[in-house]
């Protein structure tokens, strides 16, 4: 097994392109050397009478940097440090779309040959050759968090998440995700940042991931002293929490997809969220609201802090809890949806 690690890391950094400091994701592999193989004094035919041949040397050159493999690099590294340094070299690399401050599926293609595949046909900014691949970009901005880089998570998303784009650019409603978005390097200009195909794309399941982390951190529940424990650990801007008072609706007793909202009113309760608070619903059932009075980040060395937790079971009965852990039973009862509300007090 340790050999086999050693070869993995070998591998990893002879796969670094050097000029850009990225790490590539795919390799062309051409024939240099070979002999005809024969059989009875004659050249060996395949079932399609194909000349067999035994390659005795290949030729390796990387292709274009794609973003596949800098995002899955990112998951392995442990320290903050290295990868802050490769997402910088990441945005001086051709996977960074300038125009439109958001990373591309690919670089350019255009030095590849027509060998590699059928992404090399599509116009480039369109489709699998060098767009915005949702999906991949919202894997990359994951791992962003992952690694602790939120400040420079909260920068990227401020153009490269679906909600904060402006939607007569995008092309349909903000509330919707999309297989593609045209980039910068197509040759329409008039369409560079607009979305095509609507669906259920894979980004839906990275940005609920992605929505996890930032309201609960990377590990809401963990085990110690042989004790289920949990602890809120969000990763959220100061400016994300409410400016003034406000009223929402929580749906819980029925799917109000399938209800006239304006005469159910049964459907849903309402919940007064004060000034200097974040509400969000933990595992479908749970409404979290966090109270920050100074409206400090919630990451950082300076950020703002958990000083108590309020709890409201299902039965109204109420418990109050000093400091930023839940254990059991508290812990349990979260998880088995008996808790309906729990108040966060950050100080």
């Amino acid at each position: 097994m340790n050999l086999f690690l050693h070869r993995v890391d070998e591998g990893l950094k002879r796969a670094f392109d050097k000029k850009t400091g990225v790490i590539n994701t795919y390799f062309e592999n051409k024939v240099t050397e070979y002999r005809i193989r024969k059989e009875a004094g004659k050249e060996k035919k395949n079932w399609q009478h194909h000349t067999c041949i035994e390659v005795l040397k290949f030729e390796q050159k990387p292709l274009p940097l794609f973003l596949e493999g800098p995002m899955h690099y990112l998951r392995i590294l442990k320290d903050r440090d290295p990868a802050g340094r490769f997402h910088a070299s990441v945005k001086k690399s051709g996977l960074y779309d300038r125009k439109l401050k958001m990373y591309k599926v690919n670089a350019s293609l255009a030095r590849a040959s027509i060998d590699i595949g059928r992404l090399k046909i599509f116009t480039p900014g369109w489709l699998e050759n060098e767009s915005v691949w949702l999906h991949m970009e919202y894997k990359y901005l994951l791992e962003l968090l992952r690694n602790g880089l939120v400040n420079e998570y909260y920068k990227a998303i401020q153009t490269a998440l679906v909600p904060y784009m402006d939607p007569g650019v995008y092309g349909r409603s903000i509330f919707e995700n999309v297989s593609f978005i045209v980039s910068s390097a197509h040759p329409d200009t008039k369409i560079h940042g607009q979305g095509f195909i609507a669906r259920l794309s894979g980004s839906t399941a990275e940005f609920l991931s992605i929505w996890l982390v930032m309201n609960v951190g990377l590990k809401p529940f963990y085990m110690e002293g042989g004790q289920l424990c949990l602890r809120f650990q969000p990763l959220l801007k100061g400016t994300l929490f409410t400016r003034k008072k406000e009223i929402v609706k929580n749906f819980s007793k029925a799917d109000p997809l399938y209800n006239d909202l304006s005469t159910a009113k049964e459907l849903y309760e309402e919940i007064i969220l004060s000034q200097n608070s974040y509400l969000f619903k933990f595992l479908g059932n749970t409404v979290v609201i966090y109270h920050n009075p100074d409206r400090k980040d919630t990451f950082g060395p300076k950020r703002a802090r958990i000083k108590r937790i309020d709890l409201i079971y299902n039965n109204d009965e109420t418990h109050m809890i000093e400091g930023a852990v839940l254990r059991e039973p508290f812990s349990y009862d979260v998880r088995n949806g008996r808790i309906k509300r729990v108040d966060v007090l950050f100080g």
